[in-house]
């Protein structure tokens, strides 16, 4: 876990360690805090040791989020749930509405479990985990300019509880309404059979990737690009991680490692590539590399390599 996730973690917890009666132990929150201390020290080590201190390091780890603050995320998010594993840029028109319709209906179940429990007495055993979603929710729905359904998976599986609550006091409710009761499961049934389709299209395209990165490693392994290599450019982290070669990307972009200098240098030496797709033309410091077409990508015809001088396929 980020120790900046398990800070939004804790807060709660924490809270709820202080505040609710049944739990009001120091020890409790003693091992709270110490958690936190402990699970987050290797981060500050390496943040001096590395970065120059922890201030360094998160502007860092905001400039590779593209900056980080107030930043409403919530249609983003919406837009990520038709099955893109990843949406950044996440600024096209939410044109599938409805994979996100459920999405509405968790405030309201939630609501409702926390009414059924206060009832009971027994709110604090719903509003902790509610309470903790919403935290752990917070700042991918507040401050990070992208969207991604993985992002959210902690805050959906600890308010499935109250949901999960709510839809049986529903189920318990309607049992003498045939009507209603038929209702509420064909909405179960249609919402699973939704979600069912979209990892299967997920699942799908995840297929096709792997099939079409492991052709392009095969091919730059023809070429000669093989470990210890380098590759940089479009798609250079999956890329590289199919052909066993590190990934470096120029500074400039969010994902920036090395200088065109520094890479120019390690490619006197090591295999190196840069790969382009589409009518993009190359980086102007590898413009004279040998140009070598690829597999194309889903989505990204015209894929090809520049091939650094020192690369030649006997390299083998």
């Amino acid at each position: 876990m980020r120790p900046d996730d398990a800070v939004w973690l804790v807060i709660p917890l924490l809270c709820a360690a202080l505040a609710v009666p049944p739990w009001r132990r120091a020890a409790l929150a003693a091992v709270l805090v110490a958690g936190l201390v402990v699970g987050g020290a290797e981060w500050a080590i390496e943040a001096h040791l590395r970065y120059g201190g922890l201030l360094p390091r998160l502007r860092r780890a905001s400039e590779i989020q593209g900056g980080l603050g107030w930043n409403p995320a919530f249609a983003d998010q919406m837009r990520s749930l038709g099955g893109r594993t990843l949406c950044r840029p996440c600024d096209g028109p939410l044109s599938r509405p409805y994979p996100a319709l459920w999405w509405f209906a968790v405030p309201p179940l939630t609501a409702g479990a926390l009414f059924a429990a206060y009832r009971k007495g027994r709110v604090q055993l719903v509003a902790v985990p509610t309470a903790v979603a919403l935290f752990l929710a917070l700042p991918y729905l507040l401050m990070i300019g992208y969207a991604a359904p993985r992002f959210l998976l902690p805050a959906y599986a600890l308010l499935a509880i109250p949901v999960a609550l709510c839809l049986t006091q529903l189920i318990a409710a309607c049992r003498t309404r045939p009507l209603a009761l038929s209702a509420l499961c064909a909405a179960l049934a249609a919402h699973l059979a939704l979600q069912f389709t979209i990892a299967g299209g997920a699942a799908a395209r995840s297929r096709a990737d792997r099939v079409a990165f492991t052709a392009v490693a095969g091919e730059l392994r023809r070429l000669g690009v093989r470990p210890p290599c380098i590759l940089s450019g479009a798609e250079a982290v999956r890329a590289a991680f199919a052909t066993g070669c590190a990934a470096r990307q120029v500074y400039g972009g969010h994902d920036g490692s090395i200088t065109a200098d520094g890479l120019i240098s390690l490619a006197r030496t090591r295999p190196t590539a840069v790969l382009v797709s589409g009518d993009l033309p190359p980086p102007h410091w590898a413009r004279n590399w040998r140009p070598h077409p690829l597999p194309d990508l889903p989505d990204q015809p015209g894929y090809r390599a520049y091939l650094a001088p020192s690369t030649h396929p006997e390299h083998f």
